[in-house]
């Protein structure tokens, strides 16, 4: 929790940038307390905390179970399409959304070159979380309900 809002830490990342808290949407709430409910280990998901890898990697096993589900469920789909490319399409929603780049930067974890002046890098205390959360909430996905969930703790959608 930062600043009343609900996150995800992602406390290992390739950039300095990457290292982050991201809002939750609104909407995976039910489905995070679900799995917090279940208390397997230090990671939300139960497999990740199963996974042995001698780099230490937990992405590789959820982008190979995204391309099996997607070959299942839409087969005509390409590879283009994959786990990466739902990063992508909430960049794009936020963007059209009007979100400013850099803010969009914040919550994907890229370093943003419009923070590059010394007295901003200096200055800034950056956005709070909840402008991120608002930014996060813009994006909605109306046709997705997760069924094991009752009304009462799906999030409307925008």
């Amino acid at each position: 929790m930062v600043e009343g809002i609900r996150t995800f830490y992602i406390s290992k990342s390739k950039t300095k940038a990457g290292i982050r808290h991201i809002p939750i949407h609104a909407f995976l709430i039910g489905m995070v307390d679900y799995y917090l409910s279940l208390n397997t280990g230090d990671y939300l998901l139960p497999q990740a905390n199963k996974i042995e890898r001698k780099d230490g990697k937990k992405g590789p096993f959820y982008s190979q179970a995204f391309t099996r589900l997607r070959r299942r469920v839409v087969p005509m789909a390409t590879d283009r399409q994959c786990f990466h490319s739902l990063r992508g399409h909430f960049i794009t929603c936020l963007d059209r959304a009007g979100v400013p780049e850099q803010r969009i930067g914040y919550i994907t974890g890229h370093s943003s070159q419009a923070a590059a002046t010394e007295a901003f890098k200096t200055y800034s205390a950056g956005c709070s979380m909840k402008e991120l959360s608002d930014y996060v909430e813009m994006v909605a996905y109306p046709e997705i309900t997760f069924p094991e969930l009752n009304k009462e703790e799906q999030a409307p959608h925008a």
